[in-house]
């Protein structure tokens, strides 16, 4: 399954699209990021992503991110030495995650390689969240709440999206990894090309290998760049 949630820009440097996907058996999750076409994507039109790498004073931590130019890092998606996968750099758990997420309107996907957790984490203004656990069945999460029961705008492209991936029901990596790259719905592909949206990059965090490698192009040639071990 896969999911993707969007936001407005803060900087010309901020994704306005993310996707993600869990696949059966609870043990992979699958991100994709997305950019408007003036906040230009990697290669086409010249923007700037680095993977960074940063340990405390004291040599107790460490966390990798992939890092936006003009972003902090975490700021997509990242891991610590601690096993834990997504913003927060120095967290022992995703227990620990879970409790300091704030509560403006978002939503985040948290994995614990150590005690292999994944969960989906919805969020919204006066206190309100859900957290939904990775369970056999895959998931599919697009611009739109899931799990938490909200009022909100009704997004054609995020239910186009939403509908592919419940045809195409993928329980394979090789299946998330072709969800991901779908292109079959011309005006609301999973895989965007632009005019508005191009997707940058895809993420492949897999609990089994505890490995988290980053695909350039779409997903379906399989072009992995940097497969990085996360314990």
């Amino acid at each position: 399954s896969s999911a993707s949630r969007r936001r407005s820009p803060r900087t010309t440097r901020t994704p306005t699209s993310r996707s993600s996907a869990t696949r059966t058996h609870s043990h992979l999750l699958l991100l994709t990021f997305r950019f408007l076409t003036e906040f230009s994507p990697l290669n086409p039109c010249g923007f700037s992503s680095y993977v960074v790498k940063a340990t405390s004073p004291d040599g107790s931590s460490s966390f990798t991110a992939y890092t936006y130019a003009g972003e902090l890092p975490t700021c997509a998606f990242g891991f610590n030495s601690n096993g834990v996968v997504r913003r927060r750099s120095t967290a022992g758990s995703a227990n620990t995650t879970l409790n300091s997420i704030p509560f403006p309107a978002s939503g985040y996907n948290l994995m614990d390689v150590r005690r292999r957790r994944i969960v989906n984490v919805e969020t919204a203004s006066g206190n309100r969240f859900s957290v939904r656990e990775a369970a056999a069945a895959p998931f599919f999460h697009a611009n739109m709440y899931r799990h938490l029961q909200v009022n909100q705008v009704q997004d054609e492209n995020s239910m186009s999206r939403e509908r592919r991936a419940a045809e195409l029901s993928p329980d394979t990596k090789e299946k998330a990894l072709s969800l991901l790259g779908d292109t079959a719905d011309d005006k609301y592909p999973i895989y965007m090309t632009g005019p508005t949206l191009y997707t940058l990059c895809t993420v492949l965090v897999d609990l089994d290998e505890a490995t988290m490698t980053i695909y350039k192009g779409n997903p379906k040639n399989r072009d992995a760049v940097r497969v990085f071990r996360m314990l």
